[in-house]
């Protein structure tokens, strides 16, 4: 993967736990043919009882590619199943004119399968965003790109940010626990995506990272 140092992972709760969700049409892992993505969506439901907590995780690092170069990896949502972890199928349904798409994905871990649509607005070259827009295990799923020139020639400054809560608390713990570790795996595998279409990365120093000390 990179070749950067990672920022440390931040991870923060927000909210209490919510309403209970009946998992009904979540697929087995074992009946999936083939082998995370991710506009957000809230519970509906009455005032008193607020939906399932929102974690997040982010990142923010500067890699040795260029700007175009991380878009175009990350804005190829039809590739992802082919070196995004736990991804096994990716396929994009819709175009719009403007960009936007949307694309369908399942993703598999821990013998729990999920097939979900997610909506993606690609804004070359600085910003693609993804969000879940129809998905029985996560009740919020959205993932955040931002590409900035970086700091030395051919590098590119990264921002990266999920955000997840999950529908069914029988899930909860397990996806709470690995989907994080997960999030910061998907970043060293576009990075290494970048690698076999690009090339070796540019060189990044250390004192160029955000979180190097001063």
């Amino acid at each position: 993967q990179l070749l950067a140092p990672r920022s440390p992972m931040l991870l923060r709760r927000c909210a209490p736990a919510g309403r209970s969700l009946r998992p009904h049409g979540l697929l087995p892992a074992a009946s999936l043919a083939a082998r995370p993505f991710l506009r957000p969506t809230t519970p509906k439901g009455p005032r008193d009882r607020p939906g399932p907590p929102i974690s997040r995780y982010a990142d923010k690092r500067v890699i040795g590619f260029t700007q175009e170069q991380l878009f175009e990896v990350v804005a190829d949502v039809a590739k992802y199943a082919e070196f995004v972890p736990f991804c096994s199928r990716s396929v994009v349904t819709k175009r719009d004119g403007d960009g936007d798409f949307e694309a369908e994905l399942t993703i598999e871990f821990f013998k729990i399968a999920e097939r979900y649509t997610s909506r993606v607005r690609a804004q070359r070259p600085a910003h693609v965003r993804a969000a879940a827009v129809r998905s029985e295990l996560f009740s919020h799923l959205s993932s955040d790109w931002k590409f900035s020139p970086g700091p030395t020639p051919g590098s590119c400054l990264l921002e990266f940010s999920v955000e997840f809560a999950v529908a069914h608390p029988l899930y909860a713990p397990v996806i709470d626990r690995v989907l994080p570790e997960v999030a910061g795996q998907q970043v060293k595998a576009f990075q290494d995506r970048c690698a076999r279409l690009y090339g070796l990365p540019a060189a990044v120093p250390r004192e160029a990272q955000p979180d190097a000390p001063l």
